[in-house]
């Protein structure tokens, strides 16, 4: 992997959460998912990713939505974001990382599992 293979803008295709066992969970961004990253040369990044469903189900008090932006660096085969911008001020002043791969020439990232309601998820978001 270089850093050239991730120049460009990318679009999410795929966006998965799972049990430790591989049983798929909910959505987080709902089933009709809207995502784009872009990777700039000079080093920049911004993601956001949003619930893409014109009507919310009546359950769903607010649209899912994420966004920030910052510096990337390749580490092998982590992508790390230094975010200097969020929608959650939390992730600002913040590393993310997420392991990176390519498969069939679609970009896979992997969060760092986190828990929702209890549950340990598995998230795995795929871009092309």
């Amino acid at each position: 992997m270089q850093l050239a293979d991730f120049i460009g803008t990318w679009r999410l295709v795929e966006y998965h959460n799972r049990t430790a066992d591989g049983k798929e969970l909910d959505q987080s961004y709902g089933p009709e998912f809207l995502g784009l990253f872009l990777f700039a040369p000079n080093g920049r990044l911004f993601v956001t990713i949003a619930d893409g469903r014109l009507k919310l189900p009546v359950h769903v008090k607010r649209r899912p939505f994420s966004a920030y932006t910052g510096q990337w660096r390749l580490e092998g085969d982590l992508l790390k974001v230094d975010v200097d911008e969020s929608f959650l001020t939390p992730f600002v002043g913040t590393t993310q990382v997420r392991k990176a791969s390519f498969v069939n020439g679609r970009l896979h990232l992997i969060p760092d599992s986190i828990v929702v309601d209890g549950i340990l998820n598995h998230r795995e978001l795929v871009w092309e």
